[in-house]
């Protein structure tokens, strides 16, 4: 996806450059390979990753929050009027640091728990898109949510 930005490239390098930098502290000793799922819907996010050993071996890691607050910050900052923002982020990084990303700005993202309803209404009150840019999901959830209160 292409992400029409609040800020330039250069700062969503930079952020993406900062993400990696933590990992490579925050990651276990051996770590050869490290993929992070982030999604967000409203205030609502949840970060989960898969760590491959040197060892070939896989294991579920929970990033600390710094990752997920940098991750939040690279949103907010790709936040435009006319197509919000992207809504969840596989980020995979190969020792010593090389790393690449992903963004999904309409499919509905896989959480592993379900947000709160309200998450969805507030996802366009946060970063509003135009009409033809919401997709029929998140104006079904949005809509869902705006009657249950």
């Amino acid at each position: 996806m292409t992400i029409p930005a609040k800020f330039g490239d250069v700062d969503q390098e930079r952020i993406l450059t900062e993400i990696a930098d933590q990992l490579k502290f925050l990651l276990p000793p051996g770590w050869d390979y490290v993929q992070i799922k982030y999604n967000a819907i409203g205030d609502y996010r949840e970060t989960a990753a898969i760590v491959r050993s040197v060892a070939e071996t896989l294991t579920p890691w929970t990033p600390p929050e710094v990752i997920a607050d940098l991750f939040a910050e690279l949103r907010a900052g790709a936040a435009n009027p006319v197509g919000g923002t992207w809504l969840g982020a596989v980020f995979e990084m190969r020792h010593p640091g090389s790393f690449r990303v992903n963004f999904n700005g309409t499919a509905e993202p896989e959480f592993r728990n379900p947000p709160p309803a309200e998450a969805f209404a507030e996802e366009l009150r946060r970063f509003p898109r135009a009409d033809e840019n919401i997709p029929d999901w998140l104006r079904l959830r949005a809509d869902e949510a705006g009657d249950a209160s």
